[in-house]
Order: C-alpha cells, then sequence, then structure tokens
C-alpha cells in the first residue's frame, strides 16, 4: 500500500529534481512559528536535495521556535534553521514550502514566486498558486509522513537525527497515531522507531522549563470555564504563541472533557487551540468559522487552531461564533476552579 501510495509522486518529484544543480539556491520555508512536523519535513526535504541534487537547501522560518521541546529539537538534532529576516529571497533560485500551502496567511511564501515543491497534509482554503510539483495528501496524519515516504522511496540515507526529527514529528501531530492518522502514517512510523536516537527523543519530550510556563499555566486553570464537556481557558499574555495549543491538549485530559478552547495574547495577536475526543467534529472547518473576515486559520479533525490581531471586538466575536456553533451561552458556564 506505501509503494502504491508514493511511487508515482516520488517518481514524479525525481525527474524533476534532474533540472536542479549544485549551484542552485533552494530555500525551504514552513508556516511561522514552526512546530516540530514542520520542523522536520523541511529537515527532510533538505537531506533530499542534498542527495539527489547535491546542493544544501536552506531552511527559513518567520515567528518564533516556542515550545521548549521545539528548541531542544532544534538544537539537539542539529537543524540548521535561519529566521527571515536575516535573507532575502530574491537570493534563492527557487521556494520550497512545508506543511502549508502559498496564499495561507500563516506563511511568509511570496504571492509573485511560483513554488518549486509545495508539500503539506492541511486543508485547502481554495486559493490558487504557482508550483512545480504539488503534494497535498489531506488524509496524511502529517506532512513528515510524506517526506519520510520520500526519503524511503529514493533508498535515501536517513541519519539518526532526520529519524528522530521525523518520528517525532508524525508522533506530535498525530499524538501518537490516535488523531487524524492513516495506514501510511503507521508504516512510515513504525519503520522510523528501530533508526532514531531514544536518548535525544526523551530529552525532547521532557525540557527543562521556565517558570513563565507555569505563570501561563496558572492563568490558564484560573480563567478556566465549564458547561457539561466544553471547557474554556485564558493564558492572558502568554510568553510564548504555543501555550494555548499546549494548554488545550492538556486540559482535553480532564475528565469528563471532550472539547476546549483555549485562546491567548503573544504581543498583537491572539492565538488559540481547539481539541476534542469527539467523532463528528471537524475543527478545522470550526476554526476557519470563528476567524472569518478577521484572521487565519487552519487544522484537522480533533486539533486546530488561528490567529487574529488582537482587539476586544476581535477577542468577542471568535468566542461569540464557538459558542454559537455548539449552542451555549457564555452564562451558563461555571468557573473550573472557585
Amino acid at each position: 500500500m506505501y509503494n502504491e501510495a508514493i511511487m508515482k509522486k516520488t517518481n514524479t518529484l525525481k525527474k524533476l529534481l534532474t533540472d536542479i544543480s549544485s549551484k542552485d539556491k533552494i530555500c525551504i520555508l514552513m508556516h511561522n512559528n514552526p512546530d516540530p512536523d514542520a520542523l522536520a519535513s523541511a529537515y527532510g526535504l533538505q537531506a533530499l536535495f542534498a542527495h539527489q541534487c547535491d546542493t544544501v537547501a536552506d531552511i527559513i522560518f518567520n515567528g518564533i521556535i516556542g515550545r521548549m521541546n521545539n528548541k531542544l529539537m532544534v538544537k539537539l538534532l542539529d537543524i540548521p534553521i535561519r529566521h527571515f529576516s536575516a535573507v532575502n529571497l530574491d537570493d534563492y533560485s527557487h521556494l520550497c514550502l512545508v506543511d502549508s500551502q502559498p496564499g495561507m496567511r500563516n506563511n511568509v511564501f511570496p504571492a509573485n514566486r511560483p513554488g518549486l515543491l509545495v508539500v503539506d497534509h492541511h486543508p485547502s482554503e481554495g486559493k490558487a498558486f504557482d508550483c512545480q510539483f504539488l503534494d497535498h495528501q489531506i488524509n496524511a496524519g502529517s506532512t513528515s509522513t510524506i517526506v519520510a515516504g520520500y526519503l524511503r522511496a529514493l533508498n535515501i540515507p536517513i541519519s539518526r537525527k532526520l529519524a528522530t526529527a521525523l518520528f517525532y514529528g508524525i508522533q506530535t501531530d498525530t499524538d501518537g497515531l490516535s488523531r487524524d492518522s492513516g495506514d501510511l502514517d503507521r508504516e512510515i512510523f513504525f519503520s522510523l522507531y528501530p533508526e532514531i536516537h531514544p536518548e535525544l527523543l526523551n530529552q525532547i519530550q521532557n525540557p527543562d522549563l521556565p517558570k513563565k510556563y507555569y505563570h501561563d499555566v496558572g492563568d490558564a486553570v484560573l480563567s478556566g470555564q465549564i458547561y457539561e464537556h466544553i471547557l474554556v481557558a485564558d493564558t492572558d499574555q502568554t510568553f510564548n504563541p504555543d501555550m494555548p495549543a499546549e494548554m488545550a491538549d492538556f486540559f482535553l485530559r480532564m475528565e469528563g472533557v471532550e472539547i476546549v478552547l483555549v485562546y491567548g495574547r503573544y504581543k498583537d495577536t491572539l492565538h488559540f487551540s481547539l481539541r476534542t475526543s469527539m467523532n463528528g467534529i471537524r475543527l478545522g472547518g470550526l476554526a476557519l468559522l470563528m476567524v472569518e473576515g478577521i484572521g487565519t486559520a487552519g487544522g484537522h479533525t480533533r486539533a486546530a487552531g488561528g490567529q487574529i490581531p488582537f482587539t476586544e471586538e476581535n477577542l468577542r466575536a471568535i468566542l461569540e461564533r464557538f459558542y454559537h456553533f455548539f449552542a451555549v451561552e457564555p452564562g451558563q458556564f461555571q468557573p473550573l476552579y472557585s
């Protein structure tokens, strides 16, 4: 099943890469504030270009690397990233994008440039863009799964650190294969496991956390409001934009809670994350509905998120849309902690 699903795309990709020389400058972009899946899939594409084209592609990110896990991932696995502010995209012969799509507002891919490769697993926003190779596998649980498939199909050696990155990218995006994952994710995930670096993975999964992290946890717990199986919380002014997502995962583990919304401000932007353990709800669609006309969002069935410029009016808008979607009223919620 794996070979049948991957080989056709891989053959097309292999032919395309024959036109790339070692003199070409390649840029691999990710979505803003990249997560492990974006970092790992970019790292994997870099290995592909090195092997197939004998060229070193630059991995470029915008925003910040927020979670301590992600910072350790970059450091311990030697992922060579550069910040968008330190480069000029006009200096590159070819632009690639992983874990997002041109035209989405969560990346800095220029509107006036065609892409060489675009690889993603998120639902499309329906915006047209020009690229030579598009692999949009909405049924894949992670972009790391797709990129690892190329490396396997082309018999490209995968170092222990790259294997660890790809394994962790799949693990985090699918919550250990428990959400939004399929047969291909499982096949790649388990094939990578014997090649990973367990000690480094353990350090990445269990980082030392700053005091500010616990301040945000406290804000979220004290602000929490709950009604039946729905929990809403505010991390307030958070120290990194990934905290709403981390707290949403945290609250979903609470007994009786099946739907979670956590939001928080980072600088002038409000970030929010949605989680559910229920079937029949597509949180990615809800996230898009919540930000319609005011921001950007995306996600999958059980996990989604978005961001909007922070104003009290915008905050009220996304909360009202969330409550309306589930046919509840704010007054029905009671404090989580009292």
